[in-house]
């Protein structure tokens, strides 16, 4: 059984899957099973912190608008440190990208 696989390049490149210790068929089974139960187990995570989040700001008593604020800037204060931890840069380097960039952002409509 003979498999391409695509690339961005116009470059071929032939793989003999008969020439593997596993046959592409129990591999693609396992990959499939596997991405299956991280699925699971991100939903269920996923709905378990939603609940408790919704949980908490019912017993607290606390403002909605106070708390998409608050996690509105603990987003902004973790993600300038990602950014900048990884070397990236918020902005490009010449103005006008600049420029276009921010206006590009906003939000027009009324």
């Amino acid at each position: 059984m003979v498999v391409r696989y695509g690339a961005v390049e116009d470059t071929e490149e032939v793989v003999n899957a008969s020439d593997d210790n596993i046959s592409q068929d129990s591999f693609s089974s396992w990959y499939s099973k596997k991405s299956i139960l991280r699925g699971v187990t991100l939903s269920v995570i996923s709905g378990t912190l939603f609940t408790a989040n919704n949980f908490v700001i019912n017993q607290f008593g606390v403002v909605v608008s106070d708390a998409v604020l608050v996690r509105c800037v603990i987003q902004i204060i973790i993600f300038t440190f990602i950014i900048i931890y990884s070397g990236d840069n918020i902005l490009p380097e010449n103005t006008e990208q600049k420029l276009l960039h921010c206006l590009t952002r906003c939000d027009w409509r009324p």
